[in-house]
């Protein structure tokens, strides 16, 4: 009984830092638009402004925009989670260094907002 105690405990430890890890501290784009997925096994790129620098997270490590194709090639798919306030401008660099690099599947990460006229979608 103790040894599957300690198996849970270890199991909710661990899916909780995989859990942080995935999130930071962005505002993400509302969107009442797209569909609701699971996560699948994907590299989260978070891109975000500090300053007037670009700056890149792949799975919660610093990575340079030069050096972000090397590091996501292996991934199956990519989820791009850029604040709101991120105009397209400084994003599409991003988009471009993904594209060059061979990655198939970008997905751009949005919170589920309300549909107008209180409808789901």
């Amino acid at each position: 009984m103790i040894d599957v105690v300690m198996c849970l405990i270890v199991f909710y430890l661990l899916v909780g830092q995989l859990a942080s890890d995935q999130r930071s501290d962005l505002t993400l784009p509302r969107s009442a638009a797209g569909d609701e997925t699971k996560i699948t096994q994907a590299a989260f790129v978070n891109v975000r402004l500090e300053g007037d620098t670009l700056q890149l997270d792949v799975d919660g490590s610093p990575v340079p925009l030069s050096q972000l194709g090397r590091t996501v090639r292996a991934a199956p798919a990519v989820h791009l989670r850029a604040d709101a306030s991120l105009p397209y401008e400084r994003v599409s660099p991003v988009l471009a260094e993904l594209r060059g690099a061979g990655v198939r599947s970008v997905r751009v990460v949005a919170e589920q907002a309300m549909a107008p006229f209180g409808g789901d979608r």
